[in-house]
């Protein structure tokens, strides 16, 4: 089985009320050997901050953008700029990876990095409406209202 890179990056602001659900990492890599691979070969593409072995792994319908417009690799390039170590999407890839992944609910062949990703949200905290989020902070204020903050993308 053949895993190519493909990353959706969405950014929203959300509203989240406080709550005491715990949603535990979770982390299947190891359930197939030809991702383990993968996955092992990406964390050594991100130590290294090897842009053009980056580029190799990326499925060439990378989504980076909702509308579109700049999506795919070359997309990719003008948003992420991967082949500058002070991009941002360095420290992206090594959070996302190190948090885990999970198999996508039936489908034998997709997988998601981050594991939050993938939550059952049929429970009573979360509609799948798009307004939940997964602490992964310890002692994180949650306020009613924020303004969201994009950092810069190239530091």
């Amino acid at each position: 089985m053949k895993y190519t890179l493909t990353l959706l990056l969405l950014l929203n602001a959300l509203l989240a009320a406080a709550q005491n659900y715990k949603y535990p990492p979770r982390n299947e890599v190891n359930k197939d050997s030809s991702l383990k691979v993968f996955v092992d070969t990406l964390k050594n593409i991100v130590t290294r901050k090897d842009a053009a072995a980056l580029l190799k792994q990326l499925s060439p319908a990378v989504k980076v953008a909702s509308n579109g417009a700049t999506n795919g690799i070359k997309g990719f390039k003008e948003i992420y700029a991967p082949q500058f170590p002070a991009s941002q999407i360095w420290k992206n890839l090594q959070d996302v990876i190190s948090l885990g992944g999970v198999f996508k609910a039936n489908t034998a062949d997709g997988f998601i990095f981050p594991y939050a990703a993938q939550r059952d949200s049929k429970n009573k905290y979360c509609d799948e409406c798009g307004h939940c989020i997964t602490i992964i902070a310890p002692d994180v204020h949650v306020r009613k209202k924020t303004t969201a903050y994009l950092p810069p993308l190239v530091n």
